[in-house]
């Protein structure tokens, strides 16, 4: 799935929010959260999250599924 957004080059303090994001979430060690493995810029300056593969894809894809069965 992807989303159909306007992409712009991100302003300084956009950048610096976005890598010290980056750096809490490396810290981030449970079995339930997915941990950083790293952070890229792409050539349009634009920051991108390097997580690992997820089996059932991603978070909303998954919640939107029909097919899933609450636990609750």
């Amino acid at each position: 799935m992807r989303l159909n957004v306007e992409r712009h080059s991100p302003s300084a303090v956009e950048m610096r929010t976005f890598l010290n994001e980056a750096l809490t979430m490396r810290e981030f060690k449970h079995d339930h959260v997915l941990r950083l493995i790293g952070i890229v810029i792409d050539a349009d300056k634009m920051p991108l999250v390097i997580l690992p593969f997820m089996t059932h894809g991603d978070l909303l894809s998954y919640i939107r599924d029909d097919n899933n069965v609450s636990i609750a």
